[in-house]
């Protein structure tokens, strides 16, 4: 068994690495992990101890689960300066699309019969907080007025104000009136709490947007921070630019930024058919002057040669013909047609 003294320790590298409250515990159960499958002391680990506890843990976890648990034994390693380290596999993406307009009503009404539940996804998705941060927030935390929300602890221990949607500001209201807490001074008052009356859970959070999934019969892997892409997508597809997307989710990087928008088929189709220009229209018909000729039409050209120079004249003048015509029925050159304009 690793010794708390020893946790402890990590745990204050990793704060002051500005790791978020978050990946703080992940790491911190993956070191357990570790230290209770080798049954060895730290100091003590191999290289052979490591290889051996990756291959227990690929047969345990998903590819995805894997990594940020393989980042927190390498962390700890760097820790207690041990050369040794786990190579972390690539990020396997298995859900590029984000939630769709209907998908959201759909988990909103699911869970309108359970006030917290109800309340955090919309919080989760009007906002586009991550699982730390809605974990870490208070009533206080809650501008009901302004419609803002305070942002305690986020990734990097930022503390940041940002916009929340009167629906999630309705939703929030009708959950803390079925659950009121004494305003004391000095003390915190967790904004969601799990059944003990205490502050809900890291993993109880994925647990409540699985468990609406599941009962909405959405047919894709859902988690909490697939509500933060799909505000960003949202926001993208009705003409938010990227200085306000940025602005509201946070991001340090636009180009980081950029990875979460994963635009529908549904609007990359509407988007493609509006902006795709159609260059196989039939082409205009070519209004072409009507070449009035002596033989075919002897009714409007006179007979005699002045009177037929005064006709063509006459037409070249009203652009009925044009100056190549006009040359060729006066019999003239190109030279000669000046005297003529």
């Amino acid at each position: 068994m690793i010794s708390q003294e020893l946790l402890d320790k990590f745990r204050d590298y990793l704060i002051a690495k500005d790791c978020s409250e978050g990946t703080i515990i992940n790491y911190t159960i993956a070191v357990k992990q570790l230290i209770d499958f080798i049954q060895k002391e730290p100091q003590d680990i191999t290289q052979a101890d490591l290889d051996k506890f990756k291959v227990y843990m690929k047969n345990r976890y998903e590819q995805n689960t894997l990594i940020p648990k393989i980042h927190g034994i390498n962390n700890f390693l760097k820790f207690i300066k041990k050369k040794c380290k786990l190579k972390a596999p690539n990020y396997l993406n298995k859900n590029k699309d984000c939630l769709t307009h209907n998908e959201i009503k759909q988990l909103f009404e699911v869970t309108k019969n359970n006030l917290r539940d109800n309340a955090i996804i919309k919080t989760l998705y009007y906002t586009g907080i991550r699982r730390s941060e809605l974990n870490n927030l208070n009533i206080e935390d809650i501008d009901f007025d302004k419609q803002k929300i305070r942002i305690n602890n986020g990734k990097g221990n930022t503390f940041d104000t940002i916009n929340i949607h009167q629906v999630a500001l309705d939703a929030i209201k009708k959950y803390i009136e079925s659950h009121p807490q004494k305003n004391e001074k000095n003390l915190e008052r967790p904004l969601f709490l799990n059944y003990k009356n205490q502050r809900i859970g890291y993993m109880s959070i994925e647990n409540i947007v699985k468990e609406a999934a599941a009962k909405a019969e959405i047919n894709k892997r859902i988690y909490p921070h697939l509500f933060r892409a799909s505000l960003i997508t949202h926001m993208d597809e009705n003409g938010a630019s990227m200085m306000d997307i940025k602005a509201q989710s946070r991001h340090k990087d636009i180009k980081t930024l950029e990875i979460y928008i994963r635009h529908s088929d549904k609007h990359l189709k509407n988007v493609y058919i509006n902006t795709v220009p159609n260059l196989d229209e039939p082409r205009k018909t070519q209004i072409v002057p009507q070449i009035i000729e002596p033989i075919t039409q002897p009714q409007i050209i006179p007979q005699t040669q002045q009177s037929r120079e005064d006709k063509y004249i006459e037409l070249l003048k009203e652009k009925l013909i044009d100056k190549e015509d006009f040359i060729r029925l006066m019999g003239l050159n190109h030279q000669h047609i000046d005297g003529y304009m």
